[in-house]
């Protein structure tokens, strides 16, 4: 089945749900929808046409491990990148967790959490979730750390890791170089 009519029709759904409703709830899920349209549009363009290969921003543009990049009414800084191993000696050597801040600076609450991608030789990491892997619902004007494990072989040294929004249409993220898990 086409994914186009896929997502057609959990949009028409969701309109239908607003039709009915005028319910500031009804207006709420509609966008969520929405959003959920887009994202499942580009999953599947993903499927059919092979997974995106190379980060949103250019790696010029990268910032280092601490630096800060603001996304919209969120502020989200990479603060450390290390082997799993090191908090836990039974795991396999080849998972790493990224650690990062996200401050809300907005006016609604936000989740935080299992945005991160990590990219290396054109490749994308697989995620890898541990218990010990945190999100977080973040207060408008409070600032959390979360973090994400991804399997990637110990060999490789120099890769990217990409933060950002869970949900933006526009795929705005932050991309930090990153070296020696």
């Amino acid at each position: 089945m086409n994914h186009k009519i896929i997502a057609g029709s959990v949009l028409t759904s969701a309109l239908l749900l607003s039709a009915l409703s005028h319910t500031t709830q009804a207006h709420a899920f509609e966008k969520s929808i929405n959003h959920t349209v887009y994202n499942i549009e580009q999953e599947m363009d993903s499927v059919i046409n092979g997974p995106e290969q190379l980060p949103h921003e250019s790696l010029a543009d990268a910032a280092a491990i601490g630096e800060s990049r603001a996304i919209h009414n969120l502020t989200f800084t990479l603060t450390k990148v290390k082997a799993a191993q090191e908090e836990d000696a039974s795991l396999p050597d080849d998972i790493v967790t990224v650690y990062y801040t996200v401050k809300n600076t907005s006016a609604a609450p936000y989740y935080a959490g299992q945005s991160a991608t990590i990219y290396y030789q054109g490749k994308t990491a697989d995620a890898y979730a541990l218990s010990s892997d945190k999100s977080a619902m973040i207060q408008p004007g409070d600032t959390a750390e979360v973090s994400q494990s991804f399997r990637l072989n110990p060999e490789i040294k120099q890769f990217d890791v990409e933060v950002g929004p869970l949900f933006d249409i526009n795929g705005h993220k932050a991309l930090y170089k990153a070296s020696e898990h």
